[in-house]
């Protein structure tokens, strides 16, 4: 099962420092980087991982799909 969150600046024009995202989960939820915007814990015995997607200013993201990344 998949949940999303949007974590985005107050007017969606400015960038969320992905350092300060990464420090936040890390020191403050336990969480253990896996590498630049992946990172995962275990909950009860069951691994939960965070997945980053960069976006731009005007919030465009890259999506992985089975052909290609768009």
């Amino acid at each position: 099962m998949y949940d999303y969150i949007s974590i985005h600046s107050n007017d969606y024009t400015k960038k969320v420092k992905s350092g300060l995202l990464e420090q936040y989960l890390t020191s403050n939820l336990d969480f253990e980087k896996v590498r630049h915007l992946t990172f995962c814990k275990e909950l009860h015995g069951d691994r939960i991982w965070l997945r980053g997607i960069p976006a731009d200013l005007d919030g465009n993201y890259a999506i992985h799909t089975l052909d290609s990344v768009e």
